[in-house]
């Protein structure tokens, strides 16, 4: 997986996934006070995305229900002040109302998703076999599955390590 930045602090993973998308979800995960379950208004669909982000041990990585991937440290969410979310805000399209945690369905590629898309994150399918028996963070390992062993010797073993 090839991340794509946006900033120094944002990146992408999917061409289709833009910069302004990115940087509209590192908005609302700092204003929303780190929700897991965030709606990110994409000026690009001029619709809202269910999003959901998941802390690791130096960023955020946030997901879309299309495989939209969005990824910001946590020293850049430490450092940014509500004066800079007030300017961005100001001059940025954040969507009417975008700033609310929680699940409205998607609007992606013209269709939505149901609540029942995000009854587990991340999606059990995506889980190394042994999730669950992690003590760690959640983590995203380099061959895309997720672990529940960040910042624990061996996390993401078998799966080309803990991705970058």
């Amino acid at each position: 997986m090839t991340w794509t930045p946006c900033d120094p602090n944002v990146a992408v993973v999917r061409p289709d996934t833009s910069c302004a998308f990115a940087q509209n979800a590192f908005y609302e995960y700092w204003v929303s006070g780190a929700a897991t379950r965030l709606q990110v208004y994409s000026p690009a669909l001029g619709a809202s995305l269910s999003t959901r982000c998941v802390k690791g041990s130096s960023t955020v990585t946030c997901r879309t229900g299309d495989g939209g991937r969005v990824r910001f440290t946590l020293a850049a969410l430490d450092a940014y002040s509500s004066d800079q979310a007030n300017a961005y805000a100001s001059t940025h399209d954040t969507g009417s109302g975008a700033s609310s945690a929680a699940g409205a369905s998607e609007e992606s590629s013209g269709s939505a998703a149901t609540d029942a898309d995000d009854d587990a994150w991340p999606p059990i399918a995506q889980r190394i076999p042994n999730f669950d028996e992690g003590t760690g963070e959640v983590v995203q390992c380099e061959d895309g599955l997720y672990s529940q062993s960040g910042g624990r010797p061996g996390a993401c073993s078998g799966h080309g390590g803990v991705g970058g």
